[in-house]
């Protein structure tokens, strides 16, 4: 994710606002983080729902292909519903996917925090 970088101190309302976007965007990742871990894995049905969300709530195609020693192409057939991983990944696939979005909802949180310390 870009940083969103501030010219100088005058910006204090702008870092205000930008602090109230990342800390809306951690909600929103929150949200598809609990559709996700509601949606049943085990239902290749539902895979591409999973995908979907994942990749909605912000986690890239590169980040997805290196977590899961994949190419590209495989997430894509995922995400349209045309294949799913196997029965017994698909349980660590979702957990994995579950501590991405915990990770990147904590890294949008701390992002606001810096901006509300630096518009102080």
């Amino acid at each position: 994710m870009p940083a969103f970088f501030l010219k100088s101190e005058t910006d204090r309302d702008a870092s205000k606002h930008v602090g109230e976007i990342i800390r809306e965007r951690a909600v929103v990742i929150d949200k598809y983080r609990s559709l996700i871990g509601i949606l049943d894995e085990s239902n290749p049905g539902k895979w591409a729902q999973i995908i979907a969300a994942a990749r909605e709530a912000g986690l890239g195609k590169d980040e997805l292909c290196r977590e899961f020693s994949c190419s590209w192409s495989t997430i894509l057939r995922w995400e349209a519903g045309r294949n799913a991983p196997g029965l017994f990944a698909r349980k660590a696939i979702k957990e994995k996917l579950l501590q991405m979005l915990t990770a990147l909802h904590d890294q949008e949180l701390g992002r606001s925090k810096v901006l509300l310390v630096n518009a102080a």
